[in-house]
């Protein structure tokens, strides 16, 4: 206080000596006279800019001069009382100005609204008030497009405490769009450790009339989540996910309102994200544990309106021509569109018809290829309506190809659709399955390159029409009941039967979203036994953090003292070579159990079984939290997660992050079992100790009943004719069963083991091929098929033995892998000693050309190394 007041002495001290004016005064000594006045600054008025004025820049401010005044303060505020507790209001102001005129070197970001401003003249202590205030109002302009300079790669800079990258600026028109980029990179050993990367640029500039953010990104690394981070008019940050479409080149599009607010460790105001003018914008690298690569080019922000004809909202198909079109498999379903372009039907005929010679007989399935190019527009799932005419044999199929090439496929049985009426169709954008994967495994569905409509397990003739597809939101889905699954006196929890599609465990299931590979979809191809119509499938990544499913409970009363649960681990092991020490890899599963109260009891599957196992786990074996009896009635959530971590042989961690690690689970279930039990309900195929150069994946032996046989193998449709039977029927000397498959042609069938192979047969046995006895009937054409899943895609190959070469007295067929043709996959497909490892079913399917019923006789089945890839021979047994 005592140097504030010597300060202000000083000031008055000196004016009293200069004078307003700023010249010298004459005085004797002695003769200071404290009763002289100081001169007061005379009135003054504002010039420009004149008040009420419209502009679209912050002008230069001009006054009169005011009479004695040696400086001036300038205000400039959005409040008339130039004061505002309100932190979104503009208050500005500069002192000493000399002259009558002042350029504010401030932004003014607040736009279409009305500032007042005025000017105070100032002499010594003394100040006089402009005689008026006057008011304009800055209008925005209303921007299409603003761009954001990318600079030098100087001007962008990196967190200190994240991940060190290298930056610098790619001319190479990476883009192809004639501007330069923005080069990122960054190494495993650097990110392992940290996980994060943040890389900042000022920006600093207003955004009027836009509302989405644009750029042209690329990356192409084992791992990351990234995310673009603006900050806005008052200094809140606010992030937006970049679907990162992996090794592609592609466009990206963020709506202002889809951006979501961070406000860890950052300044928080009004909450509001005042995108009109941004000053900072970061890209962030999270949850990066991998080698990355990244560009980044023609970043700005635009009116996404502008850009409509790139967002497919809901389909017209006659935005594509159908010139343009493929179909796969070979089969033309035509372009039967309607007028309007709402609905595509696709025709197809069991014979031979008149747009390419080809029935589907001979198919069974088939995909019309529509090549888009379109973003999906907000929304996290796909509506669409369906009907079908002719047998309800098959399945409706609609599948789609990312920016990135992974395609992904989404099946729902005729059987739960109408011949009559539409059925409307909810499809989760989780509720897709993987079928090729030629990027990064993510389920991104931003930016699609193809979509594809077709059908699957169909040999007969009609017509499937799809209508009014759009991309909407789960909140407008209403058909399906959410919440609670209630568990009534059977003791059933959920064997994954119930449901009509793969949609449906999406809206009962809560799946974690920390693992980044979790999903969930219901899979026919690894349920084991007839009736059996599903099981669960679920995914984790490789040392992350497990993934996690949870299901809400409803317990009616129970005396139930265990959970019993099946399970089969089909993880895939990485191909690096510092893992070859390692002959498969199992995930851990983690079994907890909530109760109403909070209380967590925990059982862990260090290793779960390659084979289907059944598990009895009584309530006594789970480790409690807390000291509450663990009782049936008590439980309110089920939840399972799956793990795994990769070490090298010395036990050092070594991350690999692989993804698309499958764990089904099937016949979770209360129960009263008293003991811990695992029950083995398959074996894993491996050499015959007898012969090793074979390993018998089915002969029909161990079965004593054709009850038993069903309890494995199971088939496709309802027609009581066709079905299973065990026969003794046999095929050679010594042997005491096959198997007969009946059948209806006009209802076609696909008989189907479920299969584990153990690891010793690609390491040891190294099969070439397959044999198997087949007994025909003269009519039949039987298709051999093998699925394999490797690295995550679904590989399906098929062996076709022709009615004229199916013998109908026993024969044995030889058959060599590479005899196994592709039918699904987008790519060849071909079976390998190395590959064969993840056959996990085969199916024998059955057609023929008229309506009559019959059989065919099949047995010992083996995989076979006495024989050549390109070997195909039949003999007479």
């Amino acid at each position: 206080m005592r140097k504030s007041k010597l300060f202000l002495a000083g000031v008055l001290l000196s004016l009293a000596l200069t004078g307003c004016d700023g010249a010298s005064s004459s005085y004797e000594e002695n003769s200071f006279d404290q009763s002289d006045t100081v001169g007061t600054p005379g009135m003054f008025s504002l010039l420009s800019p004149s008040s009420g004025v419209t502009l679209t820049e912050v002008p230069t401010f001009e006054w009169t001069a005011s009479e004695n005044a040696t400086y001036y303060t300038l205000e400039i505020a959005s409040t008339s009382t130039f004061v505002s507790t309100d932190d979104t209001a503009v208050y500005y102001k500069h002192d000493y100005i000399a002259a009558t005129s002042y350029v504010i070197s401030a932004n003014l970001s607040q736009k279409n609204v009305t500032y007042y401003w005025k000017a105070t003249a100032h002499c010594g202590g003394k100040t006089t008030l402009c005689n008026n205030v006057f008011t304009f109002i800055l209008a925005s302009i209303d921007h299409d497009e603003v761009d954001f300079p990318l600079g030098d790669a100087s001007d962008w800079s990196v967190h200190e405490s994240g991940a060190p990258v290298s930056l610098s600026l790619d001319t190479s028109d990476f883009f192809d769009n004639g501007e330069e980029s923005l080069a990122v990179k960054f190494e495993k050993e650097d990110t392992k450790s940290i996980g994060w990367i943040v890389l900042t640029r000022t920006i600093e500039l207003d955004t009027y009339g836009t509302d989405a953010l644009y750029l042209r990104f690329f990356y192409s690394g084992d791992d990351a989540t990234a995310y673009v981070r603006l900050r806005d008019n008052d200094d809140e940050f606010w992030r937006h996910k970049i679907d990162l479409a992996n090794n592609s080149k592609q466009i990206c599009i963020m709506p202002f309102a889809e951006f979501t607010q961070d406000t860890e460790l950052v300044t928080v105001n009004n909450r509001t994200f005042d995108y009109y003018h941004i000053k900072y914008m970061e890209i962030v690298f999270e949850q990066t544990w991998g080698d990355g690569a990244c560009l980044v080019s023609d970043i700005k922000t635009i009116k996404k309106s502008n850009y409509g004809d790139l967002f497919i909202d809901k389909l017209n198909f006659n935005d594509y021509p159908a010139a343009d079109w493929k179909w796969e498999n070979g089969y033309d379903f035509g372009s039967d569109v309607s007028e309007d372009g709402s609905s595509y039907t696709l025709h197809y005929d069991q014979s031979a018809n008149t747009l390419n010679d080809v029935g589907m007989s001979s198919k069974g399935y088939g995909f019309t290829k529509i090549y888009v190019n379109r973003f999906f527009d907000t929304g996290d799932m796909v509506k669409l309506e369906a009907k079908y005419s002719g047998t309800a044999g098959g399945n409706m199929g609609f599948r789609l190809e990312e920016e990135d090439g992974d395609y992904w496929y989404y099946l729902q049985p005729f059987s739960s659709l109408s011949t009559d009426a539409f059925t409307t169709i909810y499809i989760p954008f989780e509720a897709f399955g993987a079928t090729y994967l030629g990027g990064n495994g993510r389920r991104e569905f931003s930016f699609i390159l193809q979509l594809q409509f077709g059908l699957t397990n169909m040999y007969g003739s009609g017509t499937l029409t799809f209508q009014n597809v759009e991309i909407v939101t789960k909140s407008e889905q209403t058909a399906i009941t959410i919440g609670n699954r209630v568990v009534d006196s059977s003791g059933t929890i959920d064997d994954f039967d119930s449901y009509l599609s793969a949609a449906e465990p999406f809206y009962q299931w809560s799946l974690s979203t920390s693992n980044k590979d979790e999903f969930i979809t219901l899979d026919s191809t690894h349920a084991l036994g007839l009736g059996n119509l599903y099981c669960a499938k679920m995914a984790y990544k490789a040392d992350m953090i497990a993934a996690s499913y949870s299901l809400g409970l409803t317990i009616a009363e129970s005396d139930a003292t265990a959970l019993s649960l099946w399970l089969k681990d089909a993880s895939v092991k990485s191909d690096n070579t510092v893992f070859s020490y390692l002959d498969d890899v199992r995930a851990n599963c983690l079994i907890t159990l909530t109760t109403s109260s909070g209380s967590l009891f925990t059982y862990q599957i260090t290793a779960v079984p390659k084979v289907w196992t059944d598990f009895a786990i009584p309530f006594a074996s789970f480790s409690g939290s807390s000291t509450e009896s663990l009782t049936a009635a008590s439980i309110s959530k089920l939840t399972l997660a799956f793990s795994y971590v990769y070490y090298t042989e010395d036990g050092t961690a070594y991350p690999t992050y692989t993804m698309s690690n499958p764990v089904y689970v099937d016949n979770i279930s209360l129960t009263s079992a008293t003991a811990l039990t695992e029950t083995a309900k398959e074996k894993a195929i491996s050499a015959d100790s007898l012969d090793p150069s074979k390993a018998t994946i089915e002969d029909g032996e161990g079965y004593s009943s054709t009850a038993d046989v069903l309890g494995v193998w199971g088939y496709g449709n309802t027609n009581p004719a066709n079905n299973l039977e065990l026969s003794d029927e046999v095929s050679s000397e010594g042997a005491s069963h096959s198997l007969k498959m009946n059948y209806q042609s006009y209802s076609s069938v696909s008989y189907a083991i479920p299969t584990t192979v153990d690891s010793s047969i690609a390491t040891t046995m190294k099969p070439k091929g397959i044999v198997v006895d087949l007994k025909g009937d003269g009519k039949a054409t039987v298709y051999i098929n093998l699925y394999l899943l490797v690295n995550g895609t679904a590989m399906l190959v098929r062996k076709t033995i022709e009615s004229s070469e199916l013998s109908s007295t026993w024969t044995r067929y030889a058959i060599g892998f590479g005899q196994f043709v592709d039918y699904v996959s987008p790519s060849t497909a071909s079976v390998t000693v190395n590959n064969i490892a993840y056959l996990y079913q085969v199916t024998f399917g059955i057609v023929n050309a008229d309506y009559s019923s019959s059989a065919i006789y099949m047995d010992n089945l083996r995989l076979d190394n006495a024989i050549t890839r390109t070997t195909d021979t039949a003999t007479a047994i």
